[in-house]
């Protein structure tokens, strides 16, 4: 609402104002007015209160005859001297003592007249029937002769005061609602007057703010505004100010501007702007170097979905109808490169040719994408693997309890497989999982036994690079033959291990345990359980195949296994 219209307002609120309280100024003369009606309601009130106990007496009677309840009489009795209260309040109230009520006192004499009748003849009445007697004769004619004599009376008193209450309050209405015309009339006059001395007003005091709305306006369109300022008042001062301000916003919106087109050049995210149709109506330059497909036609022009073909305008378009933004990857080819690029599009208020604008904030994801590919393989690979381990802990504690006597057997022998296990995982996580020398796997398995003055164990053999799949079933196996070997052969006593391999061509190798100085061999009717594991490693893990000797200076074990078991190996002559 505009000043102006406050303005006539509030002339036009006085205006009413004044018209109502000079109506309200009636309401204390209306008030005294009406009294001269409610001078007559307690004469009125107090003669319908005689009826009522007029009317309970006559009741009692009438009970007493069926009844011959003595008690009855005590209440007649106490109606008829309620009655006699109420009739001498009347008789004061009502002033009846005054030569110009004459005709009212008559009225009242004949009341209290046959009231009295009333009583005496319900006296013969209580009095026959004390003593046993029937009612006189003629009794019932003569009562009900002064009960209609007395109703007729009381009503005649009533209707005379309610035609002077009636009376009363017509004449004081008459004069209020006179007093009331002539005071809406002034009031309607006043309300005119106000109006116009309003608007007069408000003309004079919104002219200049007005000016400054306009000058308001075009600041907020771009526009350099400023206002005049005349003389030296409040108007004056505000126009001053306004045109000091407007120099500062109009600075400051250059300032921001350059920011903003500074930002827009060099921001390392594309911002698009598009219409409806997903037409490209601008794009920074990240966003045109994201959305270059190699043909050297500019991006500015062309549909976004010509450029990505995977983005569903029907679901870009309902959300931004609705508010709401849309988050979206879409892919990007640009001749045999290929680009991940993820979109947020958001509705902006602006429109072009009559068609809503929409701004997309596009980021190249491309990258992030190959590490979630990797991650995810990297999981999956590390899940195989642990399953694997976990099925191979299993086996080697059904082995290790297949093969112990005792539970501290069983500790030591399952113990010493996992810590075999946990010494490859060990040197694999240190190569990155890419596989370990074949020297290395079969020192470190034999570190334990090795005697470097003695030298009880001797490898040798050319450089061989295991696979990450072969080393730990080998090292398994070259474990159980150094733990058998502690146990019943040469390293159970002063004897001595000689491990040799060598690489027979491009696809098999050959490694060779060889002891001496032990205990003299017997062969076996059948093979321990080490020397199964030894048997099932090989058979199963590596694809090889394992040749067992037994002469009687030591045992000979052969092992052949191709270079790539389970299809992950790598020989390095």
């Amino acid at each position: 609402m505009t000043i102006s219209r406050k303005l006539v307002l509030a002339f036009l609120a006085l205006g009413i104002g004044v018209s109502a309280l000079s109506l309200m100024a009636v309401r204390p003369l209306e008030g005294g007015l009406s009294e001269v009606g409610a001078f007559h309601m307690p004469a009125l009130l107090t003669m319908r209160a005689v009826q009522t106990e007029i009317n309970g007496a006559v009741q009692e009677t009438f009970a007493f005859l069926t009844t011959g309840d003595p008690g009855q009489r005590a209440q007649f009795e106490e109606h008829l001297a309620n009655a006699d209260v109420l009739l001498a309040d009347f008789k004061r109230v009502a002033k009846l003592d005054d030569p110009a009520e004459a005709a009212e006192a008559a009225i009242f004499d004949r009341i209290v007249a046959n009231r009295a009748a009333l009583e005496r003849r319900a006296g013969t009445l209580f009095a026959a029937k004390a003593s046993g007697e029937s009612v006189p004769g003629g009794f019932f004619d003569g009562y009900e002769e002064v009960m209609e004599s007395l109703t007729a009376d009381l009503a005649e008193m009533i209707a005379i005061e309610t035609l002077e209450v009636k009376q009363a309050q017509g004449i004081a209405r008459a004069t209020i609602r006179t007093a009331e015309r002539w005071l809406m009339t002034i009031g309607i006059i006043a309300v005119t007057l106000s109006v116009v001395v309003g608007m007069f007003i408000a003309g004079r005091i919104t002219k200049p703010l007005r000016t400054l709305q306009t000058a308001a306006v075009g600041l907020r369109e771009g526009r350099a505004s400023s206002v005049p300022v005349v003389g030296s008042d409040e108007v004056a001062a505000l126009s001053r100010t306004f045109n000091e301000m407007a120099a500062e916003v109009v600075a400051a919106r250059a300032t921001l501007e350059r920011r903003y087109r500074d930002l827009y050049e060099c921001a390392p995210v594309g911002i698009l702007e598009l219409d409806e149709t997903l037409l490209i109506l601008a794009a920074n330059p990240t966003g045109e170097r994201m959305l270059e497909t190699g043909d050297e036609t500019p991006v500015v022009g062309r549909t976004l979905t010509e450029l990505a073909p995977g983005i569903d305008p029907a679901i870009v378009l309902s959300s931004a109808r609705a508010g709401e933004a849309t988050d979206l990857e879409v892919v990007v080819v640009a001749g045999d490169v290929e680009r991940n690029l993820a979109a947020r599009f958001r509705p902006i208020a602006a429109t072009h040719q009559g068609r809503a604008r929409l701004m997309a904030i596009v980021e190249d994801v491309t990258e992030r994408k190959c590490l979630e590919r990797r991650q995810h393989l990297m999981v999956r690979e590390l899940d195989h693997r642990v399953k694997n381990n976990l099925a191979s802990v299993l086996a080697l504690a059904n082995q290790s309890i297949g093969d112990s006597t005792s539970l501290p057997e069983f500790r030591a022998t399952f113990a010493g497989r996992l810590h075999a296990m946990a010494r490859t995982h060990e040197a694999l996580a240190a190569n990155n999982w890419g596989g370990v020398d074949l020297d290395w796997t079969v020192e470190r398995t034999l570190q334990p036994y090795a005697d470097d003055e003695r030298q009880r164990v001797r490898t040798h053999g050319p450089p061989i690079r295991l696979g990450a799949a072969m080393v730990s079933p080998l090292s398994l196996a070259l474990h159980e033959l150094a733990t058998n070997s502690a146990k019943y052969g040469a390293l159970s006593q002063k004897g001595t291990v000689e491990v040799r391999w060598t690489a027979l061509d491009a696809q098999l190798h050959t490694l060779r345990w060889i002891e001496r100085g032990g205990p003299p061999v017997v062969e076996p009717a059948e093979l321990g359980t080490g020397l199964q594991l030894v048997t099932g490693l090989m058979h199963h893990e590596l694809r090889g195949e394992v040749q067992l000797e037994f002469p009687r200076d030591g045992v000979c074990c052969t092992m052949r296994f191709p270079t790539r078991a389970n299809g992950v190996a790598t020989h390095e002559p």
